[in-house]
């Protein structure tokens, strides 16, 4: 018998499904000695890129210090700056000012330039510190009480600066405590002069993980409650509810809602939309080990438009989010190592809790994902390896161009040190259509369309684009190898198709013109 060395498909399409996908263009990596931990990604007034974080001090103390770098956005690194004081502190707000300069919020415990530094000792103060455009140090300040206080975010609105955190002082820098950690806010001028204080909680314990600030001037703070008084619409869970708060520029408060959860949640962003929709995403425990991806739309007067809570056997969590240029919204986040116990709520399983995720590489991935006004998946993409990486924060620098930092176990490139490092990642979107994939398939056939039974023979994808594979051999069996052998072992006529996914919503489905037909042996 002889055989046409190959035949290729005449790329008849019998399904595609038209959508947008996401490419990694470059990836980078930035650290200390030690495990550096990533917290925000800014871009500066003068067209560079800042991302903040903390480090592990090489000292006995182990502590934290500060860690900023400032970066080129061909991946250079302009200066890195790290903040070593006496104590441990952290980065875990970061905001651009006009002047090319920026202000973090974080947390420390050491006494720096505030009225209690003389006292013999305290636990911790929220801190606010301004980096001229050079990485030079303009001031650091620290504000709070005698117990512990800490700031998680900032916002930037006509020149002053809203730090939101928690607090369990009721002394100097915090108004009052109603009991455990309250929610705690304060405005600042550039200067890091205090312009205005304010506390939120119950009896419980309540914390502003993010703040947005609204077209109207109001302030939007999301984070956690596990209060009773703090919404009575909302009955006490001693693990915690998600929480939501809006105040006017004054801080009186417009409205608040927390959101009943089985074993805790979280809110850890919030942005408002183009249409003044607040969009909030976070984490939401099913059971005691078993978190999953969060995302709500509300309206301006806190109205429930969109609620979704999914996942698989991981644990997930939503850490950030960007509303994009098309009107759309970009959440990053991570999922967790595999557990061995299915998830469930009494009677009530989830089907996609009692599979592994197939987009899971290792023990945690970072994940990000596109959902349309509607709260539709327009994409998804993992990026990680076999050990640890987790998504801190996104933007969108340019339409469809986005920044991802996140932090990552490095055991491939630099020094190659075993431990955690600033990580970012620089993804572009493209539009999914008839000319994106372009799969076709290559087989070995004779000019009959001929091939003997109980021969093994090679299948081959051909594409632009491709990161998964299914072959239907028209027999029962199919194949997800991208080049699969096959052995047909009755005779027939067999149609085969090929289909090549980027991801969910990205797809293009392939097959030959003719049945293949399996003969016996001549």
């Amino acid at each position: 018998m002889k055989y046409i060395l190959v035949i290729i498909s005449l790329y008849t399409y019998f399904s595609w499904a038209q959508s947008a996908f996401p490419t990694l263009v470059i990836q980078k990596l930035y650290g200390a000695e030690l495990n550096d931990i990533p917290t925000k990604v800014i871009l500066t007034t003068d067209n560079a890129i800042v991302i903040g974080g903390y480090s592990y001090s090489t000292h006995e103390d182990n502590c934290t210090n500060v860690h900023l770098l400032k970066i080129a956005k061909t991946g250079e690194v302009i200066w890195d700056r790290l903040i070593d004081l006496e104590g441990c502190q952290e980065l875990r707000g970061l905001a651009a000012l006009d002047s090319g300069a920026m202000l973090f919020a974080g947390v420390t415990n050491s006494k720096i330039n505030h009225e209690e530094s003389g006292d013999a000792a305290f636990y911790a103060d929220g801190w606010v510190g301004k980096i001229a455009a050079d990485g030079n140090i303009e001031w650091l300040k620290s504000y709070g009480g005698k117990e512990v206080d800490f700031a998680n975010a900032v916002e930037l609105s006509n020149n002053e600066c809203f730090v939101v955190g928690g607090s369990f002082s009721n002394d100097r820098d915090v108004l009052l405590n109603r009991g455990g950690c309250d929610l705690w806010g304060f405005r600042i001028n550039d200067k890091g002069e205090t312009k205005f204080l304010k506390t939120i909680g119950g009896t419980g314990n309540e914390w502003a993980q993010a703040i947005t600030t609204c077209k109207n001037g109001d302030y939007v703070m999301v984070g956690f409650s596990n209060s009773p008084q703090i919404d009575y619409d909302t009955p006490s869970n001693r693990n915690g509810n998600g929480l939501i708060v809006r105040i006017t520029p004054e801080g009186k408060t417009v409205w608040t809602r927390s959101f009943k959860t089985p074993f805790g949640g979280i809110f850890n962003d919030v942005q408002e939309d183009a249409d003044g929709r607040l969009i909030v995403v976070g984490s939401y425990n099913l059971n005691h080990d078993d978190a999953q991806f969060w995302f709500l739309k509300l309206t301006f007067e806190g109205k429930t438009i969109v609620d979704k809570k999914f996942g698989s056997k991981n644990d997930e969590y939503f850490t950030a989010l960007t509303v994009c240029q098309d009107t759309t919204y970009l959440c990053g986040g991570y999922s967790s190592a595999v557990r061995l116990a299915q998830s469930n709520i009494g009677s009530q399983t989830s089907k996609a809790n009692s599979e592994n995720d197939p987009y899971i590489k290792g023990k945690d991935d970072f994940m990000v994902m596109k959902f349309s006004k509607k709260g539709e998946l327009i994409w998804r993409k993992t990026f990680g390896g076999p050990d640890y990486e987790r998504c801190a924060d996104i933007l969108e620098y340019a339409k469809g161009k986005y920044l991802l930092v996140g932090e990552k176990e490095n055991y491939f490139t630099g020094d190659k040190d075993g431990n955690k490092d600033f990580w970012l990642l620089q993804v572009d979107e493209h539009i999914c259509d008839t000319k994106t994939i372009r799969p076709s398939i290559f087989v070995r056939v004779d000019d009959e369309n001929k091939v003997v039974a109980n021969h093994p023979i090679r299948f081959r994808a051909r594409h632009n684009f491709g990161e998964r594979f299914l072959w239907d051999f028209g027999d029962g069996t199919s194949s997800t190898e991208e080049q699969p052998l096959k052995t047909f072992k009755e005779k027939g006529r067999y149609p085969i198709s090929l289909t090549i996914s980027i991801n969910e919503t990205c797809t293009q489905t392939v097959r030959l013109p003719q049945s293949l037909n399996v003969v016996d042996k001549e």
